[in-house]
């Protein structure tokens, strides 16, 4: 769909509709201290085939998408060519005589695709007429409102571009002062593993020494514990050695012969100098060698 306007975002586009406008607004200056020559309009045939290519022939048309009518007009170009309310509210003559406002202006370069595709030229626009002392007071009002319009437009981007560049900027310094605030935080992380793992190998390294020092103490003991056994045994071997000993014959107890060898101590003291051969103190064998205990 043809966009229509006398207005664009574009500076150069603001321009050239500039000069369109200032050159209508010269015929109407014209038209205003005197002139009474007729503008010649394009048929109503001709609108009906605009209409067709801009909008399906639907006068009373509104998409949503900001062109409105027959011939598509947007809301700033309606009222700048004297329209009120909206477009596709408006009569289909009443349509007709905005847009012939408009092309008397700007030609059919207001509807560039359409008008193209339709090969309209300035001969459709003298097929019919339109009193130009009525378009000139309205082209005069417009081409002021299109100017201040257009000075409005300028100051609304240039405060929009200025929003857009602080709001970049402020991003730009949220983004920078998030990732200095991650960095941050990762080498924090980074620092506070790498002391733990200093601590867990320090911690390991001191358990292994506590336990081989332990350990080492305990063979020590052990080994302590060993000699001594050892050294007793050998004592006790070597007081075995020098005892005297006898030999039970039939008929001895650990009783009799306790008293018989004169033990100091008895049949008891008999009994534990032989424990290690003597399990049961009233039950020796014949034969069996004891030990006399030293006195």
């Amino acid at each position: 769909m043809d966009t229509m306007t006398l207005f664009t975002t574009s500076a150069t586009r603001s321009r050239r509709a500039t000069a369109s406008i200032v050159a209508g607004m010269t015929l109407a200056g014209a038209a205003a201290v005197g002139f009474s020559a007729l503008a010649q309009a394009a048929t109503v045939d001709t609108w009906d085939r605009l209409a067709e290519c801009e909008s399906n022939g639907t006068w009373d048309i509104n998409t949503g998408n900001g062109f409105y009518g027959g011939v598509q007009f947007t809301l700033s170009s309606w009222q700048a060519v004297g329209g009120e309310g909206y477009p596709h509210q408006a009569s289909k003559a009443e349509q007709i005589k905005r847009a012939e406002i408009l092309q008397d202006l700007q030609g059919w370069g207001a509807w560039p695709l359409c008008s193209q595709k339709l090969g309209l030229t300035q001969a459709d626009a003298d097929a019919g007429d339109v009193d130009a002392t009525e378009a000139a007071p309205v082209a005069v009002e417009r081409t002021a409102t299109v100017q201040r319009q257009s000075a409005a437009d300028e100051a609304a981007a240039e405060q929009a571009a200025a929003e857009q560049a602080a709001a970049d900027q402020a991003a730009a310094e949220r983004w920078a002062a998030e990732q200095a605030a991650a960095d941050q935080a990762a080498a924090e992380r980074w620092a506070a593993k790498q002391a733990a793992a200093e601590q867990a190998a320090a911690d390991k390294a001191a358990a292994q020494r506590a336990a081989a020092a332990e350990q080492a103490a305990a063979q020590k003991a052990a080994a302590a514990e060993q000699a001594a056994a050892q050294k007793a045994a050998a004592a006790e071997q070597a007081v075995v050695a020098e005892a005297e000993t006898i030999v039970v014959k039939s008929g001895d107890s650990l009783w009799k012969l306790a008293n018989e060898y004169e033990v100091e101590g008895g049949w008891t003291a008999l009994y534990e100098a032989n424990k290690g051969a003597v399990s049961d103190a009233a039950v020796i064998y014949v034969g069996q060698e004891l030990v006399l205990p030293q006195a």
